[in-house]
């Protein structure tokens, strides 16, 4: 739920969505991958662990994408 806020916050505060190649894009995979790890019983470990294997993939699909915002843009 934590990571799940922060994307929120992320999105609400930064005035970006999913796509806009921000670090939104590896925050919300992370949070969905926990959700996920949870929904399925795992332990907290094996949660965190889903979260960064999230987070990761998030970044990676990131790689193809135009930047909007900063310096990369």
């Amino acid at each position: 739920d934590f990571l799940a806020g922060f994307a929120v916050g992320i999105a609400h505060r930064g005035k970006c969505r999913l796509g806009d190649r921000t670090i939104l894009d590896a925050v919300d995979a992370g949070a969905k991958m926990a959700q996920q790890a949870l929904a399925e019983g795992a332990d907290m470990g094996a949660m965190l662990r889903r979260a960064v294997e999230g987070a990761k993939e998030g970044v990676r699909a990131t790689e193809d994408m135009l930047p909007k915002y900063g310096k990369a843009a």
